[in-house]
């Protein structure tokens, strides 16, 4: 067993011989103790390359070994995959570099820090780090003084630590690569905690990943500064304590993006400092937070170019619109300033997803409780991803009190966005109100209802053909024709299925067999497949009545009578004679064709007083 270090105690054993007496002290070895801690530092002695025993004060590095990297002249390089170490320490001057190749996998750190880089120490890696993985590594899994980068295909893997997964405590800490903390296993109070005066650059390219702490995601601490131009997800799996952001120094999001989660207070806590927001950051976007910022004396400046998404609660004291766009929602979702906000140079980007009119779910919504200032720059930018009903409106703004007016208005549609216009307006003072135009969902051409006579007779009687065309459709489902007597109350009389979305002319038919005596009304409800619907113009078609001038005689009769009227209706028709209880006794079908018409009525067998009825 290597490196095996030995426990030794001292027992006195007697013995007793009969020529008298003799002491005889034995060492007596209790055991070994397994691996225990130990050391190894690099020499160089024989080159550069890690895996070379002797370069080491005590050979390669293995799981138990505490690692020191000095300031001597050959620089350890790692190249390979299967090194480990128990901590490792790099002093002043030392340098270690992991190349694309390399692995080291630190774990069981009894001390600080699983990786330890002091003042004029650096760390270059272009490989891979795992702290953490199966054993504990201290109060921290990286703790740096120095330079540390983790360039482009780097990757930092740390879990396990008691405070913080990675503190960079003065110097320069550099990301290009990928750093996880927290993944698997808590970090304790803090996922990154950039502490004293360090400067921590996520460049372009870095991506940093943080789970599993239990107060902030990222500690930005008193005279620390904080650069992202890339990636940083915070909560994107798991709980990260009370805030995503902790910012107590100057921390700027310049060009990359922020997706902060799972923080319970808040998504940022601004403390006697300035978060300055030029890019894209997005809080709450997968577990809702009731707070997006809250603050002890700091500000949010949402510069130019900087987007800030979210549904909850800003600090409006705290909070400065300097050219940036506010995104309520994910969408839709409303974003509440708690107090006065100026608007004025700030734009507000509005989606509008649903067909009703409730905010926070069928669009975005500002609410501020005070005076919003609208004019100077203030810019609105809607977006349309759904078929809107011509003149609907959304409220999109509501204070105590709205100033001023949006300076700037734009509109777009996205997947079935129909919009062709928008306008607004302030009603009572407080609100800023969208009013949209949209085509109707079908462009009707015309409609038209015909009598079409039986056997080509040019009078009464026959069917009712109704046609229409569409120059084009907007998902539409069909039409229901509808019939009414008095245009106002509507039967439905039946359904012809429509074209869906279309530009192209189509030609629609539909017959009334049975029309109605006297004027038939009708119209045609168009519905579409959301739900939506329109009503087209009425139209209306007499029909001929049967008429009047019946005539029965000789009255009274009996034996053979003659039936006569005066009638324009064309078609058939049915004669019927009642008793006096109103019970049916006798019919006869006619054939009527307009004008006088005469026929012979057999009454042999009935009982007198019965009445002809038409």
């Amino acid at each position: 067993m290597k490196k095996m270090v030995h426990l030794f105690s001292t027992n006195t054993v007697a013995s007793s011989f009969m020529a008298g007496h003799f002491w005889l002290l034995l060492p007596m070895m209790f055991g070994a103790m397994g691996n225990l801690s130990t050391q190894t530092t690099w020499t160089g002695s024989s080159g550069t390359d890690w895996a070379t025993a002797s370069n080491w004060s005590a050979g390669v590095p293995d799981a138990a070994d505490d690692v020191t990297i000095n300031d001597v002249t050959n620089d350890p390089t790692l190249s390979t995959a299967g090194a480990v170490a128990k901590s490792v320490t790099v002093n002043g001057g030392g340098v270690l570099t992991i190349t694309a190749a390399g692995v080291l996998g630190i774990n069981g750190a009894t001390g600080e820090q699983g990786l330890r880089n002091n003042s004029g120490g650096t760390v270059t890696n272009s490989g891979t780090i795992t702290i953490g993985a199966t054993a504990s590594n201290g109060t921290f899994g990286i703790l740096s003084y120095g330079t540390f980068n983790n360039n482009s295909g780097g990757f930092i893997n740390i879990d396990r630590s008691t405070e913080s997964g990675l503190r960079p405590q003065g110097g320069t800490f550099t990301n290009e690569g990928t750093i996880n903390i927290g993944v698997n296993f808590s970090v304790g109070n803090n996922g990154l905690n950039v502490n004293g005066s360090s400067t921590f650059n996520n460049n372009t390219g870095g991506v940093v990943n943080i789970d599993r702490s239990t107060e902030f995601g990222i500690n930005n601490s008193t005279s620390g500064s904080f650069t992202n131009n890339a990636t940083i997800i915070i909560g994107a799996n798991a709980s990260v304590g009370t805030y995503g952001i902790r910012n107590f120094s100057t921390f700027n999001n310049t060009g990359g993006a922020i997706n902060i989660d799972r923080s319970t207070t808040s998504g940022i806590s601004l403390n006697s400092s300035t978060l300055t927001n030029s890019a894209t950051l997005t809080i709450g976007a997968l577990v809702a937070m009731t707070n997006l910022i809250t603050s002890a004396g700091g500000t949010f400046s949402n510069s130019t170019g900087g987007t800030l998404k979210g549904t909850g609660n800003l600090p409006a004291s705290n909070f400065t619109n300097a050219g940036g766009t506010l995104a309520p929602g994910y969408s839709a979702g409303i974003m509440t300033f708690n107090a006065s906000e100026d608007f004025s140079n700030s734009t507000m980007s509005i989606e509008v997803i649903g067909a009703g009119g409730v905010a926070g779910t069928d669009f975005d919504k500002i609410a501020v409780t005070g005076t919003a200032t609208l004019g100077g720059t203030s810019t609105l930018n809607l977006v349309f991803s759904y078929a809107a009903v011509n003149g609907f409106t959304y409220d999109i703004l509501a204070a105590t009190t709205v100033s001023g007016a949006i300076t700037n208005v734009s509109f777009s549609n996205t997947g079935a966005g129909n919009v062709t216009g928008v306008s607004l307006s302030y009603p009572g003072g407080n609100t800023v109100r969208v009013t949209v135009s949209s085509p109707l969902p079908v462009e009707l051409v015309n409609f038209t209802a015909r009598l079409i006579p039986l056997s080509g007779r040019t009078q009464g009687g026959g069917s009712i053909l109704l046609d229409w065309q569409t120059a084009s459709e907007q998902n539409n489902q069909g039409f229901e024709i509808q019939r009414s007597t008095d245009g106002q109350r509507w039967d439905k009389l039946g359904f012809v299925a429509g074209n869906g979305t279309s530009t192209a002319e189509h030609e629609y038919v539909f017959w009334d067999e049975k029309p109605l005596p006297g004027v038939n009304y009708y119209r045609l409800h168009q519905m579409d497949f959301d739900g939506n619907f329109e009503y087209s113009p009425i139209v209306t078609v007499e029909m001929g009545r049967i008429g009047g001038g019946i005539t029965l005689f000789p009255n009274p009769a009996s034996g053979t009578a003659t039936f006569a009227l005066e009638t324009n209706y064309i078609g058939e028709a049915t004669l019927a004679l009642f008793d006096p209880m109103g019970r049916r006794v006798k019919t006869q079908a006619l054939s009527l064709e307009g004008g006088a018409f005469r026929t012979g009525l057999e009454l042999s067998g009935l009982l007198a007083g019965c009445t002809c009825w038409r």
